[in-house]
């Protein structure tokens, strides 16, 4: 959910043009330009704005786009939908997570920790509607906005349960094919969502061939080390990371299931996958770029 941007300098390119000068009357007579039709679509409207006990949930539309966020109006995106095409997948990071598809060779149960907009779950379960998706979410007033503004609508497949994720993976017997650790806050991800504890608990819910992916948006080292928990808890030699090049989050995946690993093979069921039509994007040049993990002193 969480997605810290990467700050962007702005540049800038000077001209000059002659012109000869405006008398002051002309200038003082003059008015401002009305707002272009373009800006005025982007301008944020907030459509439901309510406080938990967790902080304060935001819905904004931004012209055609709709996002989640937390404490701020202008604060980080934990989940977008576009309006005009609700399926799409606008979240960088949430494409990638979808990579976590490509290495069980079944998708028969699902748990997603942080549900935000549900985009991810919605996703998966439009793509594997047999499949079994527990989403859980700690504050129910983000169930209540996912619920009433991006469309997240329960079944007997798909259910969202109220609960701290690191609680429910630690006490539940349930094992899931694929796990996405997605949990956020306004200004960052919950501290016991980062500790060798929370990362065992996770490797005991996956089934034999299952796979863990976690969402990473922080600072580069503080992802690294991050992964380096995940990678304490499988082996060393069990997980593989992609690098989303315009958010610069890390994407871990992990997976007890050594052969699961084999880049090729994910890479080729990937394009399986797409020549399925799975998914409302292409799988294969995202898993052109799994690799190791990155690793700092």
């Amino acid at each position: 959910m969480i997605v810290m941007r990467t700050p962007w300098a702005a540049v800038l390119a000077a001209g000059v043009l002659l012109v000869p000068p405006v008398p002051p009357s002309a200038r003082a007579q003059s008015t401002p330009a009305a707002p272009s039709a373009s800006a005025a679509a982007a301008t944020p409207h907030v459509v439901f704005d309510k406080t938990s006990a967790y902080g304060r949930v935001l819905v904004i539309d931004e012209g055609r786009r709709r996002v989640l966020r937390f404490d701020d109006v202008d604060g980080v995106d934990q989940s977008a939908m576009s309006l005009d095409d609700p399926t799409s997948v606008p979240m960088e990071y949430v494409r990638y997570a979808g990579l976590g598809v490509v290495f069980p060779p079944r998708i028969e149960s699902v748990l997603m920790i942080g549900l935000g907009g549900g985009s991810f779950t919605g996703m998966v379960h439009r793509a594997f509607p047999e499949a079994r998706i527990d989403a859980l979410e700690i504050d129910p007033v983000v169930v209540e906005a996912a619920r009433r503004f991006f469309g997240v609508v329960e079944d007997e497949k798909y259910r969202v349960v109220v609960a701290d994720g690191a609680a429910f993976v630690r006490d539940s017997t349930m094992r899931y094919d694929l796990v996405l650790a997605d949990a956020g806050i306004a200004t960052g991800i919950p501290e016991h969502h980062t500790t060798d504890p929370f990362f065992s608990s996770l490797r005991e819910r996956l089934t034999a061939n299952g796979v863990l992916v976690v969402n990473l948006g922080l600072d580069a080292r503080e992802n690294a080390a991050i992964a380096r928990r995940i990678a304490s808890a499988f082996g060393a030699d069990a997980c593989l990371c992609a690098s989303t090049p315009v958010d610069a989050n890390l994407v871990v995946f992990a997976t007890l299931h050594r052969p699961a690993l084999d880049v090729r093979r994910l890479r080729a069921r990937a394009v399986s996958l797409d020549g399925r039509g799975l998914l409302p994007y292409a799988l294969s040049p995202l898993a052109a770029e799994l690799g190791p993990c990155p690793a700092f002193p």
